[in-house]
């Protein structure tokens, strides 16, 4: 298989596997993106989007909070991310300072290797998983319910 193949079919893969969540992702193949709005088990707006870096042969997911935040509440915010950050072993947490969009983004490669619809399910899951699981206490930080210590204590 040749390397745009494997991009290929890395796409493809991410495609099954939100048709097969009945979730219909829109293809945008100038940029080798899909994505996927969906709401999590809070109800919140989540948009998820899967990019294939034809360049460094790397299938990146990135989770994006519907939900912006607001220019006073950026930098606790952009502190609760960093420490949460601190934690992971892989993935990171994002923040826009310019317009609040925030996110999770994490990335596997491919390089040498056949994509596997096991791995395209596992990099979207954990990706989409990480922020249901941090979902409550970053709307704490963002409504200044919680201070980013108070919120990452665990």
């Amino acid at each position: 298989m040749t390397n745009d193949e494997s991009c290929d079919e890395a796409i493809e893969l991410a495609r099954r596997f939100f048709v097969a969540l009945e979730e219909e992702p829109e293809y945008f193949p100038e940029s080798n993106l899909l994505r996927v709005a969906f709401r999590d088990e809070d109800e919140a707006l989540l948009g998820c989007y899967v990019h294939i870096d034809r360049a460094q042969y790397r299938l990146v997911v990135h989770t994006v909070i519907a939900r912006k935040v607001d220019e006073p509440q950026r930098a606790a915010v952009a502190e609760y991310m960093t420490r949460m950050n601190y934690e992971l072993q892989a993935g990171c947490f994002v923040c826009d300072l310019d317009d609040g969009e925030i996110g999770y983004r994490t990335g596997v490669s491919f390089r040498d290797m056949a994509m596997t619809p096991e791995l395209v399910r596992n990099a979207i899951l954990e990706n989409v998983s990480a922020v249901e699981a941090c979902m409550d206490t970053l709307v704490d930080v963002i409504e200044g319910a919680a201070t980013p210590r108070e919120a990452t204590e665990h």
